[in-house]
């Protein structure tokens, strides 16, 4: 943010005058708008008037029209209508910027409209009732009665009573009062049936008259035959209410005018109440502000000079620029003293940054042997480092092998484990199938037994058969089907027997196999004993080799751990010498430093020599 400070004088001054004419130039565009607004709300004063001599014109017109019955009135009322309608719309703008909540200029229009539609209603029922005897209705009703009067002319009964019915209808058309209605059809009502009995086709005639009459009566109707009723009472209650409206808006918008005016005249008042105040407040600041940094430049000067005795000395007077060129005076006499002590002062510091000079060369040297030095040990360290970490790694390789190796004897064993419960099972079955062979050659004797009684048997059935044959041959003629039974039997027998035979035979065979199997089962049986006890021996083995890997393992963890506290401990060690590497650059570095600051600083010597040299004091 620019401050007032960093401005000069001569434009601090300028501003305050820029800002006066800006201001002026404010005040004038404000005017301008005021009048503006003000010549605004005169026009829409002016609006209010016209309009409000519109609708007393209007009136006029009306009761114009409505007593002489003259079209003329009603061309004049159209034009003055769209002169109130254009105004009402003027207003209606006006009234929505000065009085946006209350504006009631579109319900003025509304009547008016209403007013207006009602006018040119009766207009046109008066065009169909006629502007003249000749025209209109009264047109039609005047031929209807002098077609009737020519027709009656030798019938003076019915003359008299039709000039009965055109009182009644003068007097209707006069007064405009309904009774005349009553009499004009009682009166009718008789002449209808006077002419049925003179004259049948007066009766047409007749009717025609009153059909014209009671349409003129009926358009009269309409339009109203007092100012209260029909269309005349809706235009007057029309025209009454809008003017009530329009009496009621007028006071509201007239107050409002004068309002906004006076808000105008007091906008303006306090805007240039601003404007003086504003410009009074931003001379006083801008003239504060000059005196303030000349009065901050003197104390700054006289804070330069050290002689209390010099501050002092100064003329008694209130113009700044005058204490200002005392303070200078002062300034000068001793920045004098202070130069030439400078002098003095920078030739002492060149004889000191000689010797410091060469002094810094000295220690460079041996912070350069020292470097060197610190440099070789941390590549040694570096190099320990890499070993101790090739020494990690092969111990964690050895203990994931030992750890492979233990993992593959907990699965040999526990493979053992389950061929050892194999063998077990094996040898379970096979006590059984010994078992149950000798049930089978128990089963075996029975069948030999069996066979013996079977072949008992057919001996004797053979026996019995030869008895039988015996028989029948004594029998003769009646004993030969018998003896050919006998030989069937017999036959049957001898059969028998060699199947037994067969079946004895096929025994043995089966007894040699099933004493082969006992002695083959018995001896897997054996084996399977011998085959149970390696086993176990073999588990046990394995177990104790599984153990003894743990503990290699175990101890190979504990290598890794060492080495790796050893790693551990040689990286601390080799950062530390790193860090001592990079103070001994640091240090290095400094030393450089110091030593091109010493330079500088010898020719910075030569330079305050030089400037003090320029001031002739």
């Amino acid at each position: 943010m620019i401050s007032a400070a960093s401005f000069s004088i001569k434009q601090r001054h300028m501003f305050i005058i820029s800002v006066v004419l800006a201001g002026f130039l404010l005040v004038g565009i404000v005017v301008q708008l005021s009048n503006l607004k003000v010549q605004s709300l005169n026009d829409t004063r002016l609006d209010l008037e016209t309009l409000k001599q519109s609708l007393l014109t209007l009136r006029r017109h009306e009761k114009d029209f409505l007593s002489r019955k003259d079209p003329k009135y009603s061309e004049q009322f159209t034009t003055e209508y769209k002169k109130a309608i254009s105004t009402t719309e003027r207003l209606s703008l006006a009234l929505a910027d000065i009085l946006p909540e209350n504006n009631q200029m579109p319900s003025v229009k509304s009547y008016i409209s209403q007013y207006g539609n009602t006018f040119y209603g009766i207009v046109e029922q008066q065009h169909i009732i006629g502007f003249d005897h000749n025209s209109g209705l009264y047109g039609s009703l005047r031929n209807s009665i002098r077609s009737l009067e020519n027709f009656l002319k030798d019938y003076p009964l019915l003359i008299n009573q039709l000039l009965k019915l055109r009182r009644h209808e003068k007097d209707f058309m006069l007064r405009r009062d309904t009774k005349y209605i009553s009499h004009f059809k009682d009166d009718i009502e008789q002449m209808h049936k006077l002419a049925a009995n003179i004259n049948g086709n007066i009766g047409s005639k007749l009717g025609r008259y009153k059909k014209d009459f009671f349409r003129l009566y009926e358009a009269e109707l309409t339009i109203g035959l007092s100012h209260e009723e029909g269309m005349r009472g809706e235009m007057r209650e029309s025209a009454h209410t809008l003017e009530t409206l329009f009496a009621k808006e007028a006071t509201t918008l007239e107050h409002a005018i004068n309002d906004k005016t006076r808000q105008l005249k007091i906008l303006f008042a306090a805007l240039l109440l601003l404007f003086v105040v504003g410009t009074c407040i931003m001379v006083y600041y801008i003239s504060t502000s000059i005196s303030s940094c000349l009065d901050k430049l003197i104390n700054h000067v006289h804070s330069l000079i050290s002689d209390d005795a010099a501050k002092e000395n100064h003329s008694d007077t209130n113009n700044e620029l005058i204490i200002l060129e005392e303070a200078f005076d002062g300034l000068h006499s001793n920045l004098a003293t202070a130069i030439n002590e400078i002098k003095h002062s920078a030739e002492k510091i060149s004889g000191v940054t000689t010797e410091i000079v060469d002094a810094t060369q000295t220690a460079s040297h041996s912070y350069s042997e020292q470097h060197d030095m610190i440099e070789q040990s941390a590549t040694a360290m570096e190099e320990m480092g890499t070993s101790i970490q090739d020494v990690a790694k092969n111990a964690s390789s050895t203990s994931n092998f030992v750890s492979n190796i233990n993992d593959r004897l907990s699965d040999a064993t526990s493979i053992s484990a389950t061929a050892q419960e194999a063998i077990e099972s094996l040898k379970s079955e096979l006590t059984n199938s010994v078992s149950a062979i000798g049930k089978l050659q128990d089963t075996s004797t029975s069948i030999d037994a069996l066979l013996d009684s079977i072949e008992a048997i057919a001996d004797q059935t053979n026996l019995l058969a030869l008895n039988a044959a015996i028989e029948s041959a004594r029998a003769g003629e009646y004993g030969r089907g018998f003896s050919v039974v006998a030989d069937e039997v017999r036959t049957l027998s001898s059969k028998t027997s060699a199947a037994t035979d067969e079946v004895r035979k096929t025994m043995d065979e089966f007894k040699g196999v099933i004493e082969c199997v006992v002695e083959t089962v018995k001896s897997s049986n054996s084996k399977g004993t011998d085959g149970q006890n390696h086993a176990n021996n073999a588990i046990q083995m394995m177990r104790e080799m599984t153990q003894k890997v743990a503990e290699v393992s175990m101890m190979n963890i504990q290598i890794a751990t060492a080495v790796e506290e050893q790693s551990a401990a040689a990286g601390c060690l080799n950062e530390s010498i790193h860090n001592i590497y990079q103070s001994s650059l640091l240090v290095r570095e400094a030393n450089e430093h110091t030593n091109q600051a010493t330079e500088r600083l010898k020719e910075v010597v030569d330079d305050i020599n030089k400037s003090a040299s320029v001031f002739a004091l």
